[in-house]
């Protein structure tokens, strides 16, 4: 089984100011759903905010500078927004690629990582969701957790820029529920629906459109199954 996804058309993607929540009703089918791809797939159709992009922030330029900076970091959750940002305005980066950023995750104060680093930063941002958590994460972030719930349970990835994005779409890299799936292997402790993905957009620059993208190969598996999710990218 490959697992990997057939890639999404950017129509596909709708670009939103706000993700709808899982409702009640659609969590409890996540929670009594078998755990099988065929399930899986079926879930994901389901939720609408595995197929869109939020966006927000306010941008601090117009258009980047024909020579500028881009960092890119897996944040582990998030855990300390404005720490991170303070580490990061010391490189000033024109461009932020993140990965692993929570939103509405009780490890992370229910807050919406992503947002609390563009205001910080002066970025406008695109975020994408990998996963929707079904449970507070592993054993080692529940010490951080304030609540016994997730107030939304989203997990994934941004592209934050101080020019606003541009033609902002996802591709959705696998879709067979490596992490929900037991027939895929999936971690009992850290039920999630989703699977790796990676945000795409292009941003202004004085020397032209440059398109940048933000992704999060699977940890869990080997070099051939993250080699055929970058073949994805192509």
């Amino acid at each position: 089984m490959s697992g990997v996804a057939e890639r999404p058309a950017p129509s596909d993607i709708t670009v939103t100011d706000t993700l709808p929540p899982v409702t009640l009703a659609e969590r409890e089918r996540l929670l009594t759903a078998p755990r099988t791809t065929a399930a899986h797939r079926a879930l994901m159709a389901e939720v609408p905010a595995m197929r869109m992009v939020q966006t927000g922030g306010r941008a601090s330029l117009d258009v980047l500078p024909d020579t500028l900076s881009v960092a890119a970091w897996n944040l582990e959750r998030c855990l300390f927004p404005e720490a991170s940002a303070a580490h990061l305005a010391i490189h000033a980066p024109d461009v932020l690629l993140v990965s692993e950023v929570d939103h509405g995750m009780a490890r992370t104060q229910q807050r919406h990582t992503t947002a609390a680093l563009a205001v910080a930063l002066g970025m406008a941002y695109a975020f994408g969701v990998e996963f929707h958590e079904l449970g507070l994460g592993g054993p080692t972030e529940r010490h951080f957790c304030t609540d016994d719930f997730n107030a939304l349970g989203w997990h994934g990835n941004a592209i934050l820029s101080k020019a606003p994005p541009e033609r902002v779409t996802m591709f959705r890299l696998d879709d067979h529920g490596h992490w929900f799936a037991t027939e895929a292997g999936a971690d009992p402790e850290q039920p999630r629906l989703g699977g790796r993905m990676a945000i795409a957009a292009v941003l202004p620059t004085e020397g032209g459109p440059l398109c940048v993208v933000s992704t999060h190969l699977e940890s869990n598996a080997g070099s051939d199954h993250r080699g055929r999710q970058m073949q994805v990218l192509r």
